[in-house]
């Protein structure tokens, strides 16, 4: 046989109806929570209303019960970020999947040039290298926030007129096997395309 537990805020062993009513008065008032209120809304004495209070402990009960609402908001906010990261992460996938599609699609036009090096360069003229670079770049910078992980200032700088090996490396421990190869396959567009 389970007992069920009596919270601060609930009807107290001894509490009658009335004066449990009282308390859900002056409990519902949140932070303009005052004794005269509950004694003028019912017709009381301040006395008579203060004294209730007192036996009941109407304050430390209120304060337990803001106490419980603030961890309850917490918990839900903690969980609404959780769920937005969730979605950012989702989304920097995307993209990501997105900009390789586009690659990968980059390069077979490529291999389909073969050796026909005016046919690679108008490939390459047409290709926005650098705001796949960009897109790339920024849902990593996503995702890393995201899992909060610090950024420790490194980036990927890729256009057609940047010398791609003076660019600052990432440190490629943090970065998984598909970021990797997702990134050499830039650096050698960038490459070709100068």
């Amino acid at each position: 046989m389970s007992k069920s537990i009596i919270k601060p805020w609930d009807r107290q062993k001894g509490e009658s109806a009335l004066r449990f009513r009282y308390f859900t008065e002056y409990l519902n008032a949140g932070v303009v929570r005052k004794i005269v209120d509950v004694a003028k809304k019912y017709s009381k004495s301040e006395g008579y209303i203060y004294n209730i209070s007192r036996d009941y402990k109407w304050m430390d009960r209120a304060d337990k019960y803001d106490a419980y609402l603030h961890e309850e908001k917490k918990k839900a906010d903690l969980k609404a970020i959780a769920d937005m990261n969730n979605d950012v992460i989702e989304k920097s996938h995307a993209v990501r999947f997105i900009v390789g599609k586009k690659i990968k699609s980059v390069l077979s036009a490529i291999q389909a040039a073969g050796d026909d090096q005016k046919r690679i360069d108008e490939i390459l003229k047409n290709v926005p290298i650098t705001a796949l670079s960009d897109m790339l770049e920024k849902s990593f910078e996503l995702e890393r926030k995201a899992l909060g992980v610090p950024d420790d200032g490194t980036t990927i700088n890729v256009t057609n007129t940047t010398n791609v090996d003076t660019c600052p490396k990432p440190d490629l421990n943090n970065l998984s096997l598909e970021q990797l190869k997702q990134l050499k396959i830039i650096k050698d567009l960038a490459t070709k395309a100068k």
